[in-house]
């Protein structure tokens, strides 16, 4: 992740020097499960000591603007403004540019589906020539260029993980490195990966599945045999589904529970401790 992390950071950071210090938007575009946020995540933690004022919010499929705006004045103003529940978009719109209209300000706006949600939450983004940074994320190359706009080569194409990192990451997950994969399984696991289409999510699931089972060749026929082909040639959703869905079919009965129940909550919803516990 190294490799791609310090690319968008160049992408965020330098550029033209009459034009470094106006707010700049970097899209992160690719299709579910190449590690889009994990990326973002990494990008943050990298620049973290270069920005006093940071912000990471997720939007989804269907976003409360209202929640995320919150969130985002929550994490940016810590308890210097304060927010009222009954507070509509503009009123929270307003509150943010107010406090960031003289602050230089890093923020991530992840997993973005249409244009009109960016729309929204860009309003709350001053352009204050303060070298201000903005990250977005999104599977959808028309939503990554509207970000962008109109400064289009600022979109960043995460591509899915080619043999050596495919190996790397599999085999760490499996036996900690390659060189601890018993020569019986090497022929398995390479299949297994192209089946994984250089997909971190589907290699990372499959990898920690087999990680519990018996190092055997059946054993791991029978995995590479419940996979799908489709991601060798194409990212199908439905195939990173039946590779999750091998996970979960291999969960005790009591944690298929626990996950069911965790499943009843809205996607990025905040989830209290107490309130699973009483469960």
């Amino acid at each position: 992740i190294d490799g791609p992390r310090d690319k968008l950071i160049k992408m965020l950071v330098e550029g033209d020097d009459a034009l470094v210090h106006q707010l700049k938007v970097v899209s992160i575009v690719g299709f579910g499960g190449l590690g889009k946020t994990t990326l973002a995540n990494e990008v943050c933690r990298k620049l973290e000591g270069q920005f006093k004022y940071q912000a990471f919010v997720s939007v989804s499929q269907k976003p409360d603007i209202k929640k995320i705006l919150r969130h985002i004045l929550s994490q940016i103003c810590w308890r210097e403004c304060i927010s009222d529940e009954a507070w509509d978009e503009q009123q929270l719109i307003h509150t943010i540019r107010q406090f960031l209209k003289d602050k230089r300000y890093f923020i991530v706006i992840d997993d973005i589906w249409s244009t009109s949600a960016w729309r929204t939450i860009k309003c709350a983004f001053p352009e204050n020539n303060c070298s201000s940074r903005i990250l977005t994320t999104t599977r959808i190359i028309a939503v990554a260029k509207y970000c962008c706009s109109p400064h289009h080569d600022n979109v960043y194409e995460i591509k899915p993980l080619g043999a050596i990192h495919s190996k790397s990451l599999f085999f760490k997950q499996t036996f900690g490195s390659e060189d601890k994969c018993p020569l019986h399984l090497r022929e398995v696991s390479n299949a297994i990966l192209r089946k994984c289409g250089g997909l971190p999510l589907a290699i990372i699931t499959v990898a920690s599945l087999l990680a519990n089972k018996a190092s055997t060749k059946v054993e791991w026929e029978s995995i590479q045999n419940s996979i799908g082909s489709a991601l060798e040639k194409d990212t199908d959703m439905e195939e990173i589904k039946k590779i999750l869905l091998l996970s979960y079919d291999d969960l005790p009965y009591h944690l298929k529970t626990c996950l069911l129940y965790l499943s009843i909550f809205p996607e990025d919803y905040e989830i209290k401790r107490d309130r699973l516990i009483r469960r």
